[in-house]
């Protein structure tokens, strides 16, 4: 993820997997679905400042993401505007909150169709020299305008840094310390000293251990079986009805729908970067829980809105052919 200082970098992802070896690097690690269908039609830029990046998202699709970090970094990050509300833990995200990512603390978010959003990562060194003790709240409110004053310099930084590609180190030293003023301010609800936290801090939604709870159950069902909803409940422990409120509330579809998209993702995984022949699609389906290969090849389509094979071809870069399995 190194780029040449005040550099511009930018690009765009069809798949969930490209996107998030592009935009996360190393020391992230997580669970990432798409949960929409159609293309993820996502874009994402970055610019480096000294011991400050700041990076620019945007997504098409509704993404559901579990991710933690081990930098000593601090990653800073909000929504600039949404179709939808996002949600983080279960709660519905409003437009005056922002979650800091702590290095080992696990964050789990659903992002809406349409989403933008900005983030920063905050350097060790720089939280130091400026003197900030964070209280390590992940979700806390903040005043709208201040966020918005952030996002708008950080924009037009970005776009002299589009425009006219790296600046001296001076210009760059003084970009910095002007960021490290704005956040300064914005960041007070996280520091340590802030009088009056407890107004702002958001708290994960009571049912979220229910969710939680039943996307590792999902993760371990057996390939070869059904999904049982019946047992999940049971498992978890939690009602049936508590059960799909808790999913359609946190993740907008119930337990057996993100079920199947999961496997489907779980395909995904199997056949990435493998060298394409005949049979791999079968062969990976089957593994992934899929027993009907043309009810398989529908419900991926529908998905990702176009077949399993074609993925694969155009992952190895091979031009479209002759139907093969």
């Amino acid at each position: 993820m190194s780029t040449q200082l005040g550099q511009f970098r930018q690009g765009s992802a069809t798949d969930i997997e490209a996107l998030l070896e592009d935009i996360s690097g190393p020391g992230w690690d997580g669970r990432y679905v798409q949960m929409s269908s159609g293309p993820l039609n996502s874009w994402y830029a970055m610019v480096d400042l000294p011991e400050i990046s700041i990076h620019w998202y945007r997504h098409g699709a509704a993404i559901h993401a579990q991710e933690s970090h081990s930098h000593s970094a601090v990653f800073f990050t909000f929504v600039i505007d949404a179709a939808d509300y996002p949600r983080w833990h279960g709660r519905m995200f409003d437009e005056d909150m922002a979650l800091m990512f702590f290095p080992g603390q696990e964050q789990d978010y659903l992002t809406p169709r349409r989403m933008r959003s900005l983030g920063l990562m905050i350097q060790k060194s720089l939280i130091e020299r400026m003197g900030w003790e964070f209280n390590e709240h992940a979700c806390l409110r903040q005043d709208r305008r201040k966020l918005i004053a952030l996002k708008n310099w950080c924009q037009r930084f970005s776009r002299r840094a589009f425009r006219l590609g790296p600046d001296s180190r001076e210009y760059l030293e003084v970009a910095q310390e002007r960021l490290a003023i704005l956040l300064d301010d914005v960041l007070k609800p996280w520091l340590s000293g802030d009088k009056k936290p407890e107004s702002r801090i958001v708290l994960p939604a009571r049912s979220y251990p229910i969710v939680r709870r039943g996307i590792e159950l999902i993760e371990e069902w057996p390939a070869g079986e059904k999904l049982d909803i019946g047992i999940l409940a049971r498992e978890i422990p939690a009602h049936r009805r508590t059960l799909h409120r808790a999913f359609q509330d946190h993740l907008g579809m119930g337990p057996y729908e993100y079920y199947l998209i999961s496997r489907l993702h779980v395909f995904r995984a199997l056949v990435a970067g493998k060298k394409y022949r005949p049979g791999l699609i079968t062969e990976a389906a089957t593994k992934a829980g899929f027993t009907h290969m043309g009810r398989f090849s529908g419900q991926y389509y529908k998905h990702f809105s176009e077949k399993p094979r074609d993925t694969l071809r155009r992952w190895a870069g091979i031009p479209g052919g002759a139907d093969t399995d």
